[in-house]
C-alpha cells in the first residue's frame, strides 16, 4: 500500500492524521481523526491531493463529526476508499471509509466499531450526556444511508461498549453494504 509500510511505527497511528499522495492518485491518511481532520483533509484534497482517486485508511478513529464530514468529501469528490491487507478502520474511522464510491477491504482487514461518548462540557447533566450521543449516532445513522450502507451496521457500534470494539466479519461487511467489492488479496 503507498505510503504505508506493513507495520508502520505505532507514533504514525497515535497522532493526528497525515496524508501523503502516492503514485496513481493513492492517498494514504494515516493516524487518529482528531478535531480539525477534516479541515486538513480539505486543505490536503485542494493541494497535494488534487489528483486523488483511493484513499487508503489506517486509523484507530476519532472525532465522529469530523469522519463524517470526510466521508462526505470522500463522497462528493468520487473517490474511493480501501483498507490495506492487515491494516484496521475502527471507531469513527468506517463512517471516512463509508463515504467510498468504491469500498474494499483486504483479505485480512479489520473494520471495528463501538458505542459513542459525550464528553460533558462541565455544566451538563448525565441525561444531557446521554442525548447528545443519541443525537451523534442519528447523525450517523443518517449518514450511512445516504452513503448506501445498511442502517444496522450502526446498530452493531449501539451495542458495543465504548472500551471494546466489533469487528466486523467479512460476510458483514457485504451483507451490510459496508463494502462493494471483495479483496483480490
Amino acid at each position: 500500500m503507498p505510503g504505508i509500510s506493513d507495520k508502520p511505527p505505532p507514533e504514525m497511528i497515535a497522532n493526528r492524521m497525515t496524508y501523503y499522495l502516492g503514485s496513481n492518485g493513492d492517498v494514504s491518511a494515516i493516524g487518529r481523526i482528531e478535531p480539525g481532520s477534516s479541515a486538513d483533509f480539505e486543505k490536503f484534497l485542494d493541494g497535494d491531493g488534487r489528483s486523488a482517486k483511493t484513499v487508503w485508511l489506517l486509523s484507530p478513529g476519532g472525532s465522529v463529526p469530523d469522519a463524517i464530514s470526510m466521508g462526505r468529501s470522500v463522497r462528493k469528490r468520487g473517490l474511493n476508499t480501501m483498507v490495506a491487507n492487515n491494516g484496521y478502520c475502527a471507531s469513527s474511522c468506517p463512517l471516512v471509509f463509508a463515504g467510498g464510491v468504491q469500498r474494499v477491504v483486504g483479505k485480512h482487514a479489520l473494520i471495528g466499531v463501538h458505542q459513542v461518548s459525550a464528553i460533558a462540557k462541565g455544566t451538563e447533566t448525565w441525561g444531557d450526556g446521554i442525548s447528545a450521543a443519541q443525537q451523534i449516532s442519528a447523525r450517523c445513522v443518517e449518514y450511512l444511508v445516504s452513503m448506501g450502507v445498511d442502517p444496522g451496521s450502526w446498530i452493531k457500534a449501539m451495542q458495543t461498549p465504548k472500551e471494546r470494539l466489533y469487528i466486523f466479519r467479512s460476510e458483514e461487511l457485504q451483507s451490510l453494504k459496508i463494502t462493494t467489492a471483495s479483496a483480490k488479496t
